[in-house]
């Protein structure tokens, strides 16, 4: 009888608690309710706001028709322009800022990178030189490609600059692929007027739209084949609007990364951090 408060307590306390948790996966199953409904309503909020912003890219680039063959008549040259995918939509800022840098390639490609006719026919080409724009959609990416059937770069004196100024040695010079001589095209102050030249133009310029696709998180790709013409992609996010992001934290403070701007994720463990003058 003596311990009989003891346990009435003890009852009374099992039953508080009982009550605690019942509340608690109340409050748990209402505040996952609330937030699921704040992520659906935000989730559909930006989906409005992107939908608002997207257009097709034909009503940005609708003017590149008539500006090829317009210098195509003062070149006087003919010039088959095929435009594919215009009916694909993207942000209507990402558009904008992509239409001079695409304006100039197509000046670039009617011309210094298409021959004269006379050239083309004695390499074996179609009077008639050919220049495609290709928009396409990829996931959250936005791809646009520009192809001409040209001369193509001359690689051998792209390295020949390239060593002149230093911007690679004799050696790596020698050795270096296409894929890194196009990287040094995209590089400001590579090009000069003799550049111009030798290169029918494809230096001039390139840095700039390298610099525009770079502040939109996006990359350029340049290949181009001795005689088979050359072809620049230009890689960007289809919408400026919202970034998938990938958030890491060092020392305490966070760090937002575009995902754009990564290339590859890498685990380590901790037996393979190893310490360099008392850092890790």
């Amino acid at each position: 009888p003596q311990f009989s408060p003891v346990t009435r307590y003890l009852d009374s306390m099992d039953r508080h608690v009982r009550f605690l948790r019942k509340e608690f996966r109340d409050l748990r199953r209402i505040h996952s309710r609330g937030a699921w409904g704040l992520q659906q309503a935000g989730e559909h909020l930006r989906e409005e706001v992107l939908q608002a912003r997207m257009v097709p890219a034909e009503s940005v680039f609708q003017g590149f028709r008539k500006i090829v063959r317009d210098l195509a008549r003062d070149e006087g040259t003919e010039i088959e322009f095929t435009a594919e995918g215009l009916n694909v939509q993207a942000d209507r800022l990402v558009l904008q800022a992509l239409k001079d840098p695409l304006m100039h390639l197509l000046r670039n490609a009617v011309t210094h990178g298409l021959e004269a006719p006379a050239d083309r026919r004695g390499r074996g080409k179609e009077l008639a030189g050919a220049i495609l724009l290709r928009v396409r959609s990829q996931g959250n990416l936005l791809r646009i490609t520009v192809v001409d059937d040209g001369c193509g770069v001359d690689w051998k004196a792209v390295a020949e600059y390239a060593v002149r100024h230093r911007f690679l040695s004799q050696e790596e010079a020698e050795s270096a692929p296409p894929e890194t001589l196009s990287r040094l095209l995209l590089l400001p102050g590579f090009s000069t007027c003799r550049m111009v030249t030798d290169l029918a133009g494809r230096g001039m310029g390139l840095s700039g739209i390298a610099e525009t696709v770079k502040r939109l998180q996006g990359s350029v790709e340049l290949r181009s084949t001795g005689n088979a013409g050359t072809t620049i992609e230009i890689t960007v996010p289809i919408a400026v609007s919202t970034h998938r992001l990938l958030i890491v934290e060092s020392a305490g403070q966070r760090f937002a990364i575009p995902a754009a701007a990564l290339q590859s994720l890498i685990r380590v463990s901790m037996g393979q951090i190893e310490t360099v003058e008392g850092k890790s």
